[in-house]
């Protein structure tokens, strides 16, 4: 066992005896508020002596029902492997939610050599999990103990055996990908084999590194946030990606903010970044019927 995931075990069984009860995820019934912690207890867990290392990656953009986010965690592999599930504050465990799926660029050794932590605890990803929660979705984070796409794989697989007992609506699933992640997902979504990938009802892309489109099995909406103030190389890639997605029948939505640069999500704390963060959730939040 890592030192990360001994640590991470004695929080959480510290928080089970002061809430007099234990953390019962990995039962084979539906999750409930009981296999559940908040958000800020989750990340005590994660970082018992108060220290995230990938802090300077925290976004700009907050809500005060981010703290109060429940969050499961279950194994998704053989390999004890595990993924967080982001629950609204006032998640009643009744009913399946919309659900906001977030893939890695890179794999957890190479992430902590970028910013000190693994993809599931990595600030700006953990960030996002808890504002789609706060704003009515369930969000999916995981462990990446390999190459990326094949992890996703993956845990879409266990999703989609799963969805029921993890509270997931198949109906009303999509995708939010930063940066490089954005490879990943279209690369996810050109896998007809793959059954979660004919879910994808919407596709996020925030200041997105793209290389190459593969052709989609599925057509989600889709809207790219760009960054006009990125790499010249980057917006390139970003026009001939949006030239080869028009070239498949998807014409993708574009917020485009000027003067932002790459990471303006936790580089730029401007209100036009959290502007275009608000946007990327309110096109999820439309996209999924949240609400409905």
């Amino acid at each position: 066992m890592s030192t990360t995931r001994l640590v991470r075990t004695i929080g959480m069984l510290l928080l089970a005896i002061t809430s007099l009860h234990t953390t019962s995820a990995q039962s084979a019934g539906s999750i409930t508020l009981q296999d559940t912690m908040t958000a800020e207890d989750w990340r005590l867990t994660m970082h018992p002596d108060g220290v995230d290392p990938s802090e300077e990656f925290a976004l700009i953009l907050t809500m005060d029902a981010q703290a109060d986010v429940h969050v499961a965690t279950v194994e998704f592999n053989s390999s004890e492997n595990e993924l967080d599930i982001y629950y609204p504050p006032d998640f009643d465990f009744a009913h399946a939610l919309p659900t906001v799926f977030m893939v890695p660029a890179i794999n957890d050794q190479s992430m902590v050599g970028y910013s000190g932590t693994g993809f599931r605890d990595f600030r700006t990803a953990v960030d996002y999990a808890t504002l789609c929660a706060a704003s009515g979705m369930a969000a999916v984070l995981f462990e990446c103990a390999s190459q990326p796409y094949f992890v996703a794989k993956d845990v879409l697989n266990y999703v989609a055996a799963n969805h029921d007992r993890l509270h997931i609506d198949p109906d009303r699933f999509g995708i939010l990908s930063v940066s490089g992640q954005a490879q990943t997902a279209l690369t996810l979504l050109s896998h007809a084999d793959i059954e979660a990938v004919d879910w994808v009802r919407a596709f996020v892309a925030l200041y997105p590194h793209i290389e190459s489109v593969p052709r989609p099995a599925t057509t989600p909406d889709v809207l790219l946030v760009t960054a006009g103030s990125d790499l010249p190389q980057r917006r390139t890639l970003v026009d001939r990606a949006i030239a080869r997605l028009q070239f498949y029948g998807i014409e993708p939505s574009i917020v485009e903010y000027p003067a932002g640069v790459h990471h303006f999500d936790s580089a730029m704390n401007t209100e036009q970044s959290r502007d275009a963060i608000q946007a990327a959730l309110d096109f999820l939040a439309a996209e999924l019927d949240v609400g409905m």
